[in-house]
């Protein structure tokens, strides 16, 4: 393992903040300040470029250690803009609002993710890390836009984020939104390798089931129903659908998917094919599968999974998209109207994390 590699990730696991990174380069102009920021985030860039190293592992944890600098680096850049660099509370003004109290919080699949606050409303701060991936932020604003302006009372609406601003940071395309508390679902199967008993898993399942009734009707493909992307609120049994960079119109192809779970994707995205509510039933099914303790490629289950709700998933999962269920209302029905065969008279189930994995919170 190269040593300055492994020496720049202990500094960036140890640091607090940008400063403990780039320095804190007191008693300088607002220029000069900025240039010497910039000097020296390029210099560890340099050290974490993968494309330097020819070992495999090297080139893993360099690919690791860029997104951590980089995250320090967008907040280094916020504060540069706002003239507040070095101040221990960072703050993002953009032409709506002020967003304080602004804190790292989650690497994603193409955005650093951090926490912020809204006047006293709890917010999420989306940037991207390469401006090329502007038409995937730009989805996600006009797909939660979209079904948001659907016609319908319906309380779903609740369970989705609502768009807050829409903004930029340096060359960076930046996207603020309504902030789920909760665990993911890849929390859960994290606390839960051998995964959950099914009795818990049904009503996450049918929540999840509700929402897409209801954004199906609004004429939108999630195209990323993954664990990551379900925030449960536990105690009341309740679901919020986050995630909506990678939606498309119904029969709009998806243009990017989520890599780490390539294994949750049917054959009609990797054909290239037009998507719709059957691809986000399909990437669900996977997503209970492994939730319950299955095998995602196989789509196996344990035995103490009823017979009736392993084959609901296995026709959510098959191979060929006009062979799949397409209504998730229907779905619902289906399900809620077995769970008294399947697991005996209806009744309040407690579920809880171990303490140390409720992460989103």
């Amino acid at each position: 393992m190269n040593p300055e590699l492994k020496n720049l990730r202990a500094v960036l696991k140890k640091a607090k903040t940008y400063v403990d990174v780039f320095g804190r380069h007191e008693k300088l102009s607002k220029d000069a300040l900025t240039k010497a920021v910039k000097v020296e985030w390029r210099r560890l860039a340099a050290v974490a470029h993968a494309d330097k190293y020819s070992d495999a592992k090297d080139k893993e944890l360099a690919q690791e250690v860029f997104v951590l600098l980089n995250s320090f680096w967008i907040k280094a850049e916020i504060a540069l803009n706002a003239s507040t660099y070095g101040d221990e509370v960072a703050s993002i003004k953009t032409k709506k609002h002020l967003f304080e109290h602004v804190i790292a919080f989650a690497a994603g699949d193409l955005s650093d993710v951090y926490r912020a606050k809204l006047g006293a409303k709890d917010v999420i701060v989306k940037v991207l890390r390469d401006p090329k991936d502007v038409d995937l932020l730009r989805a996600e604003e006009a797909a939660l836009k979209k079904i948001h302006g659907y016609k319908s009372d319906t309380r779903l609406k609740e369970r989705l984020p609502q768009v807050l601003d829409s903004f930029g940071i340096g060359p960076r395309p930046g996207l603020a939104l309504e902030y789920f508390h909760g665990p993911t679902l890849a929390d859960v199967i994290e606390a839960y390798p051998k995964g959950i008993d099914p009795r818990d898993a049904v009503w996450m399942f049918k929540r999840i089931l509700g929402i897409l009734s209801f954004t199906h009707k609004a004429g939108v493909t999630h195209g990323a129903i993954l664990p990551t992307h379900i925030v449960l609120d536990l105690e009341p049994h309740a679901a919020a659908l986050i995630g909506w960079g990678y939606s498309v119109d119904h029969e709009k192809k998806l243009v990017a998917i989520a890599g780490k779970y390539r294994a949750y994707y049917p054959t009609e995205v990797f054909d290239k094919k037009p998507v719709g509510p059957e691809t986000d039933l399909f990437m669900l099914g996977k997503t209970m599968t492994a939730l319950m303790g299955g095998d995602v490629v196989s789509g196996e289950l344990p035995e103490r999974v009823p017979r009736p709700l392993r084959a609901l998933l296995r026709s959510l999962t098959l191979k060929d998209r006009p062979l799949r269920p397409d209504d998730a209302s229907i779905i619902h029905r289906t399900l809620d109207e077995g769970l008294e065969k399947m697991f005996g008279p209806r009744k309040y189930r407690k579920f809880e994390m171990p303490g140390a994995a409720n992460k989103n919170t």
